[in-house]
């Protein structure tokens, strides 16, 4: 970042509006499944199983933030590094990809750890953290989404 600036701590809670949302696209999923009569009944159940499995492990991950790998919190300094707080207790430290995502009421930050070498092999994962406006107060989602706009995302263009 150009000009100094404090740290930006977001807690993020689950969030109800997103869980709600996953699990109507995946209801509907469930749906079109049961309602296409070219498929066997087996077929039916097993697809019908497969969208329920995908809505538990992606609700909890993303909108209930439960799974030992949702990001439950973010800290942003001000040199620019992000530090991930996963629900496991692990702490990974991050840099903001382009493709980040933000609008008046959602932002979708797509990070990038960055993991010591293990032996000769550079391990490193995509942390995209979904922020929804009922994950974080208000004044929070707005300071961060001035904060990316101004220094953020011209970063990584």
């Amino acid at each position: 970042m150009s000009q100094r600036s404090a740290p930006l701590h977001i807690e993020l809670r689950p969030s109800r509006l997103f869980a709600g949302v996953l699990l109507v696209i995946h209801g509907g999923a469930v749906a079109i499944v049961l309602a296409m009569p070219s498929f066997p009944l087996a077929v039916h159940v097993f697809l019908a199983v497969l969208l329920s499995v995908s809505a538990y492990r992606t609700i909890s991950r993303w909108a209930l933030l439960s799974a030992p790998q949702a990001v439950t919190a973010l800290v942003w300094d001000d040199a620019g590094e992000w530090l991930l707080k996963l629900a496991g207790g692990e702490q990974v430290a991050a840099q903001l990809l382009p493709g980040t995502f933000v609008s008046p009421r959602l932002v979708v930050l797509n990070l990038l750890s960055r993991s010591p070498e293990v032996g000769a092999v550079r391990v490193r994962k995509r942390f995209p953290v979904v922020v929804a406006p009922d994950s974080v107060d208000r004044d929070t989602l707005r300071r961060l989404r001035v904060r990316l706009r101004i220094h953020g995302l011209r970063e990584t263009e």
